[in-house]
């Protein structure tokens, strides 16, 4: 993984889009920027942290904040230049905007062995709120500046394994647009 994650038992952020993408740190992290301190569990104290991604400058910058509405952080940056094709300089979309957002939960085994991880919190999504997994408040900022509330459409690859919930639309402050994710994933060999 691209920068590696520490060995302990904190949830940390994975900023890897593969071994030819260049993730940039800050030149002045204000703190370890990967480490979030607080971890939910299943039926007790929920924690959140808000992330976005904003193109400044030719480079397109993750930003992270620690809980809901709190300061946002830069963690680093994606350059466009990965979005442009290095022989021709032909610039790609990425150079420009998004054109697709893609929302949801991802698990990695380190076996190699086929293993299915838990995603999320490990509970089905059908448990909802302070047991499943969950992300809210999904919008984007348009070209003009404006804060659009998004659309989403449920996608589940495993659904044996995993699966989505939702989307589901609240005016409780907050809430917007989201949904539950994740599940238990499955032993070796079982498969998903």
């Amino acid at each position: 993984l691209i920068p590696p994650v520490p060995a302990d038992i904190h949830l940390h952020t994975v900023t890897d889009l593969g071994p030819d993408c260049l993730f940039v740190p800050p030149p002045t992290p204000k703190e370890k920027p990967c480490y979030l301190p607080n971890v939910s569990t299943p039926g007790g104290p929920q924690y959140e942290f808000t992330a976005q991604f904003n193109l400044y400058k030719n480079n397109w910058w993750l930003y992270l904040g620690k809980s809901a509405g709190s300061e946002l952080t830069p963690i680093g940056y994606y350059p466009v230049s990965i979005y442009q094709n290095p022989t021709t300089k032909q610039k790609g979309q990425l150079t420009k905007y998004a054109e697709l957002i893609e929302y949801g939960t991802e698990s990695v085994s380190a076996t190699t062995t086929k293993f299915w991880p838990p995603q999320g919190s490990g509970q089905k999504p059908s448990t909802g709120y302070s047991y499943a997994a969950y992300q809210r408040d999904m919008f984007y900022i348009d070209l003009s500046g404006v804060g659009v509330w998004d659309s989403i459409t449920r996608y589940q690859d495993s659904p044996n394994c995993y699966q989505v919930t939702g989307p589901f639309s609240s005016t409780a402050s907050g809430w917007g647009i989201y949904f539950y994710a994740g599940g238990p994933g499955a032993p070796s060999g079982t498969g998903c």
